[in-house]
This record gives C-alpha cells, sequence and structure tokens, in this order.
C-alpha cells in the first residue's frame, strides 16, 4: 500500500504507510528530522556541559533539572533505520539513517545556548523510488532549564522544501512560530527535536510514568506524550553489551488518553551517557527499528562544568 500526495508545489510524494508510522515515531523523539555535518566546534576535543544555576530570560534565577545526563559537546549518535513490510517486498530492509548531534555551546540569538542538530534522511531504494526525504533541524537549548528558546527546521520532501522557525518564550507560556503565528503553551515545552535528549535525562529510580510536551511547529499544536519505565534489561548493541532502560512513549490521544497503536519503545543505556540505543514502533503493516551503529569515544568522564566556561 502505497500513499501518494500531491502538495501544494505540484509534486507527488509517494509514501508507503508504514514509512510514514517510521517517522512519526521517530520524529515523536527527535524531532521531524536532523542535522548533518560536523561543525569545527564539533570537531575539537569533547567536552561537558553540565548546568548551573543562572537567570532565566526574564531575569528570575531558575534551579536548574537534575542533571542525570551531560551534553558532551562534539557527541553524534547515527542511527539505522530497517523495516519490514511484507507487502512490499520488505524484510529487515535499510531504508533511512538519522543522526542526533550536540554542535557547541555559545551565544547564539543574544543568549547563552546548546546548539542541537538533527538530521534523517532516506537511503538506498526507498529513497530513490518511494519517499525522497533530506529533513533537518537546530533546536537552540538553555543550558540551565534544558528547555528551547529557539528551533529551526528545514524540510526537503520530495518536491517540497520548507523552512520554519519558532521562538519559544517559556516564561510567558509562548511560541511564536515563522514571526506570525502565536502558540499558547501550557507549561514547560520541548520542540520536538529537542525531545529525545529531555528523554535521556529522565529519572530512572524516581515515577515510572511521566508526561512531556512538545511543540509540532508544523500545525502548531501541542503534542504530549506519556512515557513509562517498563524494566530494565541487557542489549547487545555495535557490538558491545550495554544495561538498558527499556521505556514506552504513548501520544495522548483526542480524549486525551494514552496511546499504544505505533507501539514506540525505546531503549537508554542505564550508565552516566544514557545514549538512546534503540527505538522500535509499528502498525498494522510490519515494524520498524532504529539502531545505534557505534558508540562515540568514551574518554571523557561526564561530569558537569561551570554553564558557560
Amino acid at each position: 500500500m502505497v500513499r501518494t500526495k500531491v502538495d501544494r508545489y505540484g509534486e507527488h510524494r509517494r509514501c508507503p504507510r508504514l514509512l510514514c508510522g517510521v517517522w512519526t515515531g521517530i520524529l515523536l523523539l527527535v524531532g521531524w528530522s536532523w542535522v548533518a555535518g560536523v561543525s569545527a566546534a564539533a570537531q575539537q576535543r569533547p567536552r561537558v556541559v553540565g548546568p548551573g544555576e543562572s537567570p532565566a530570560g526574564n531575569g528570575r534565577v531558575v534551579v536548574p533539572p537534575a542533571a542525570r545526563h551531560k551534553f558532551v559537546v562534539g557527541e553524534k549518535l547515527v542511527y539505522g533505520v530497517r523495516v519490514t513490510v511484507p507487502s512490499l517486498g520488505l524484510r529487515d530492509a535499510p531504508v533511512a539513517r538519522f543522526s542526533t548531534e550536540v554542535v557547541e555551546q555559545g551565544t547564539f540569538h543574544g543568549r547563552e545556548g546548546l546548539r542541537l542538530l538533527v538530521r534523517a534522511e532516506t537511503i538506498g531504494f526507498v529513497k530513490a523510488t518511494l519517499f525522497d526525504l533530506d529533513d533537518r533541524f537546530v533546536t537552540y537549548l538553555d543550558p540551565v532549564t534544558r528547555l528551547p528558546y529557539r528551533a529551526e527546521a528545514d524540510l526537503k520532501e520530495g518536491g517540497r522544501v520548507e523552512r520554519t522557525v519558532t521562538v519559544f518564550d517559556q516564561s510567558g507560556r509562548t511560541a511564536q512560530v515563522n514571526g506570525s503565528r502565536s502558540v499558547k503553551l501550557n507549561g514547560d515545552t520541548y520542540d520536538l527535536a529537542g525531545l529525545l535528549w529531555t528523554t535521556r535525562n529522565l529519572d530512572f529510580e524516581g515515577p515510572t510514568t511521566v508526561r512531556l510536551s512538545a511543540l509540532n511547529e508544523r500545525n502548531g499544536t501541542v503534542v504530549t506524550v506519556e512515557i513509562e519505565r517498563l524494566g530494565r534489561e541487557t542489549l547487545e548493541i555495535a557490538g558491545q553489551t550495554v544495561p538498558v532502560v527499556q521505556l514506552a512513549l504513548r501520544p495522548l490521544d483526542a480524549s486525551g488518553k494514552p496511546s499504544d497503536e505505533r507501539r514506540i519503545r525505546l531503549w537508554i543505556t542505564d550508565d552516566a551517557y544514557r545514549y538512546a540505543v534503540r527505538i522500535t514502533g509499528g502498525n498494522d503493516l510490519g515494524e520498524f527499528r532504529a539502531e545505534l551503529a557505534r558508540f562515540p569515544g568514551r574518554g571523557d568522564t561526564p561530569e558537569a562544568v561551570p554553564s558557560g566556561k
């Protein structure tokens, strides 16, 4: 089964239903896609950024959340995405790759922040014949609150090219999309691309279920995801045996109830690095699996350094 869409540019974009589901599952975690390339700053020796108390955008001092996961400047995680869709003759077939990267810490758009980059792209047969996608996202994160203050999305999907810039006012509970549309926020809100980093900082010893909210910049709606800690286990990933925590991610449906329709699961290493190593999901047509291709070098101890240094 293949969906054929005609966008406003008159281009036909064909997306198998499961592949659309793949992006829905992944993008709930890491955004509408991801940014490639290692900048000059990212190629330097990785250094770890930990939060410290500092003024928020409205001048008040905020108490930072517990830093269970430390931002390592230069950390880049690359994932391969494989799908099984019997109706299309695809069995554990490589269809896409995506990456997440902590590029640098510095001053961006008038305030201190961390620049996070994410990219997703289809590859091979899928890219050539079914769905040509190359989406890139940048998130500017406050290093203290770990909340975004700016997000940039550059989408290339078939013949459709789109750029979206969102500016968050977390204290004012609003977000401006492309300088014209205002979205009301009910509380601390992430952009979709920054949601995975937030998930990596969850308390694995605290409540088994939490809810996080993220802004879908495409349509200006806020998506709430319930995250349940299912348990601990051991996985073989990229040639290494690692202890992990398995999480279930269930977006709330129109009635406000968690939906497990796409069976989204996420495994995060149960150590100081908190690497997301596997994401799975599926629907009635098949299943997808995104898995970390290799672990970064672990020469640096993930200890926080004072913000801004």
